[in-house]
């Protein structure tokens, strides 16, 4: 998937205009993802640039060092996946240890069970909320509120500047009755250029 600057620069503004309680020049991002990836790149790398904030770097995740450095470091983004939150919480080592600094954390990937985010956020009282996205869209499409109300196992609204529907998968022209389930369609500056060496339509992107 061919992404180029001002598709990752737009994604990064997206999320960057979603949190909007963030303090330019005060945050301190966990990043455990690799930045290799394009999650890792965009969610910890780049919305922190953005913020003028500081990037504590962690190669791999694991439970000690990621403990010494939350106790060390006083993260307050901590972008992630299901598993990393769970096995946090599930560690019985936590009690030794105050995570009250991470204010946010975005999840991807797959689904966030409903008991890992409402115990992560017990222990932390801060907000773990659902994102969703693809290696195409830079990656992120849509996110849940990081503030209000919001529907828990839900992937949440489309970002600033992306607009989603949901078509037949059998022809994308149809749009399908609110409750019926289709194939996401999704437009918006982060979709990316096309597939290496293979022609693409880009204008819109697809996920059943």
């Amino acid at each position: 998937a061919m992404l180029s600057h001002a598709n990752l620069i737009a994604n990064s503004y997206q999320m960057r205009l979603w949190m909007t309680d963030a303090m330019p020049g005060r945050e301190v991002t966990l990043a455990v993802l690799p930045l290799f990836h394009v999650y890792g790149l965009t969610m910890c790398m780049l919305t922190t640039i953005l913020l003028a904030g500081r990037l504590v770097l962690v190669p791999r995740f694991d439970l000690d060092p990621v403990f010494a450095v939350i106790d060390e470091e006083r993260p307050t983004l901590f972008p992630g996946v299901p598993p990393i939150y769970q096995a946090i919480v599930d560690s019985p080592r936590i009690r030794r240890h105050d995570l009250k600094s991470i204010r946010v954390c975005v999840s991807g990937a797959m689904k966030l069970p409903r008991d890992t985010q409402e115990r992560f956020e017990r222990t932390t009282g801060g907000r773990l909320v659902e994102g969703y996205g693809m290696t195409e869209a830079s990656p992120a499409t849509h996110c849940a509120p990081l503030a209000g109300p919001r529907k828990v196992g839900a992937v949440g609204l489309p970002l600033t500047g992306t607009l989603a529907r949901i078509v037949d998968p059998d022809d994308p022209s149809v749009l399908m009755p609110v409750g019926e389930t289709g194939e996401l369609a999704v437009k918006g500056p982060q979709v990316f250029l096309g597939y290496w060496g293979r022609a693409a339509d880009t204008s819109v992107i697809t996920a059943a």
